[in-house]
C-alpha cells in the first residue's frame, strides 16, 4: 500500500509539471491533464484504506503480524564457499 502510494505521489508531483511544460505541444499537455484527474481518483482508494487501517490499529481492532528476518547470506550452511567450506571455483 505504501509503495503504491509513493509511486502515485511521485506521479502526482510530476504530471502537472509535464502538463504545464512550455515546450510541450497541446496533445501531450491534454493527455497529462486527463491523467492528473484520473490520478486523483486512483489516489483516493489507497489513502482511504491506509486511514482505515491506521484507525483500526489505534483502536486495537487490528494488529500487525511480526515477520522475522530470514537472511541466508550470513549463514555458513547456505553459503559454504563464502565461509571456506566449499570447493574453489574456476572461471
Amino acid at each position: 500500500m505504501l509503495a503504491r502510494l509513493s509511486v502515485l505521489a511521485s506521479k502526482q508531483y510530476l504530471l502537472p509539471v509535464e502538463a504545464t511544460r512550455e515546450s510541450a505541444t497541446a496533445e501531450p499537455r491534454r493527455k497529462c491533464s486527463r491523467k492528473c484527474a484520473l490520478l486523483e481518483e486512483q489516489l483516493h482508494d489507497p489513502k482511504k484504506c491506509l486511514q482505515e487501517l491506521l484507525a483500526q490499529l489505534q483502536a486495537g481492532v487490528r494488529r500487525l503480524k511480526i515477520h522475522r528476518q530470514l537472511k541466508m547470506y550470513n549463514d555458513a550452511s547456505f553459503n559454504p564457499e563464502l565461509y571456506g567450506g566449499g570447493r574453489a571455483r574456476t572461471l
